[in-house]
């Protein structure tokens, strides 16, 4: 009697941890999320990470938000007449099997208008959107000194 019982829950874990595998094979995944710590009247701060796409199909990135912010943006530093620059891109691709690495000089989320400085040791939820405005990926960046 004891024995169909384990059977049964057996039978449900595994089902539950390949649902779980399956899911986490077609989503997107953050390596090393984190925001440069600023002074406490900075207005803008800037989110750094890879995006790892584990699944079989390239996602776009259209758009991003974090907790704490008034607007995220996606931006691309780039070099114009010996300046530095930099400009909102429309639409950040993450190739199936690949990634996409956030970082100083490069992509990067830009983060504007906080309703208060994290400090350095707090965390900032980012999450990034498809075109359908649908949380393809949600990250706790630390917000240190590096």
């Amino acid at each position: 009697m004891l024995r169909p019982a384990l059977t049964s829950f057996a039978l449900t874990i595994l089902l539950v941890s390949m649902v779980i595998d399956a899911a986490a094979a077609d989503g997107l995944r953050a390596e090393d999320p984190w925001i440069p710590a600023a002074p406490p009247t900075a207005r803008m701060m800037a989110g750094y990470m890879a995006v790892v796409n584990d699944g079989d199909t390239a996602v776009e990135i259209v758009d991003a938000r974090a907790a704490g912010f008034g607007r995220v943006e996606i931006h691309r530093s780039y070099r114009e007449d010996g300046m530095m620059r930099m400009r909102r891109i429309e639409v950040l691709e993450v190739p199936a099997g690949g990634s996409v690495t956030l970082e100083r000089g490069g992509l990067h989320i830009m983060l504007m208008a906080p309703e208060q400085v994290p400090a350095e040791g707090e965390t900032v939820t980012i999450e990034l959107l498809d075109a359908a405005g649908e949380v393809r990926l949600s990250a706790e960046a630390a917000v240190e000194r590096r």
